[in-house]
């Protein structure tokens, strides 16, 4: 054996000591630098591709809870007139106020309400206000029967009013766990708990 050679691992045959691959087993060696990550193109195009649309996903959470609080126009995103400006400069004083805390988890919890088969069986617990993340939101658990009538078991939710609702089923594990960390953030001003 060459200077320059060494064995498999794997397969035990002779190979070059800077390769990152077996030519003859297909062996990925340790160590080997860029083999560490995507072994070809397509890979690395997947790769790329979720970061790109997890990072998508959660942009367009936070954006969607931000622009559709509850107690925001439907235009607003578009053109602010000035009570409008006024209100979202007064948005974090008005969240103290338990009263608006207690009118975000009714709204929400309306809207989780539509987005299930059976909103009569719809069983809430841990639903909290949270407005220490990038902005308000409403987070918890529901349980509720299914078309079949069956409870389907609790499911986290977040939501912001009651046009803008996700629930754990219906995002990718992932997208919902960092939109859950990022968003369901206690401030110490935060004080509306529903067991």
């Amino acid at each position: 054996m060459n200077a320059d050679e060494r064995k498999c691992p794997e397969c035990a045959e002779t190979i070059k000591k800077d390769a990152n691959v077996c030519r003859f087993c297909g062996h990925r060696i340790r160590g080997g630098g860029p083999t560490d990550g995507p072994r070809n193109e397509a890979e690395q195009k997947v790769a790329r591709n979720s970061k790109i649309g997890c990072a998508a996903a959660i942009v367009a959470i936070v954006l969607l809870m931000a622009f559709c609080s509850p107690d925001t126009p439907d235009d607003l995103g578009a053109s602010q007139p000035t009570a409008a400006k006024k209100q979202a400069e007064n948005e974090e004083d008005d969240l103290t106020d338990r009263s608006t805390q207690i009118m975000w988890v009714t709204r929400t919890r309306n809207g989780v309400e539509s987005r299930l088969k059976d909103p009569d069986s719809a069983d809430f617990k841990d639903v909290r206000f949270y407005s220490g993340g990038p902005s308000p939101a409403v987070c918890g658990q529901v349980n509720a029967k299914n078309s079949f009538g069956g409870y389907m078991g609790f499911q986290r939710f977040i939501g912001s009013g009651e046009k803008v609702v996700f629930l754990e089923d219906e995002v990718a594990r992932s997208e919902f766990a960092d939109a859950w960390t990022t968003l369901c953030i206690k401030a110490d001003r935060d004080d509306v708990y529903l067991p």
